[in-house]
């Protein structure tokens, strides 16, 4: 939940500050009010509380059902970006199906810790995906 809570919070958050401090060279201005909160059916977005909070901020919720890739199509194809142009660079993926991922071992080729990770994606997204031209 706690989770869930900051990530809205980021959401409305100019995070260049952080970017910076972690070495990226743009800024990452992005952050501000929104219409709607879309989210997947994860527990963490169940609580009152987090409802709550949304509602609290003026915005709607929207909660495709579980299940259903294709009501949640833009974050769908974000994470094929994601997969293709940033973690292709990583041992230990978990790749995007059961069938796709086969006999391989994840957890035993795994070669970086969710820190390494969590910096690795955010320059990765405004260093690169901001700065490279898209449809979005």
């Amino acid at each position: 939940m706690k989770s869930a809570m900051t990530i809205l919070e980021m959401a409305t958050r100019d995070k260049t500050e952080m970017a910076r401090r972690i070495g990226c060279q743009s800024p990452w201005p992005q952050g501000g009010t929104m219409e709607t909160v879309a989210v997947d059916s994860a527990v963490y977005f169940a609580p009152r509380s987090f409802r709550v909070a949304v509602n609290d901020m003026g915005n709607d919720l929207f909660l495709p059902p579980a299940g259903e890739a294709p009501w949640r199509g833009f974050i769908e194809r974000f994470f094929g970006t994601f997969a293709h142009q940033m973690f292709n660079y990583f041992n230990g993926r978990t790749w995007g199906s059961v069938a796709a991922k086969g006999d391989y071992d994840s957890e035993a080729n795994a070669a970086a810790v969710a820190d390494q990770v969590a910096e690795c994606i955010i320059r990765w997204a405004v260093d690169g995906y901001h700065n490279t031209p898209h449809s979005g």
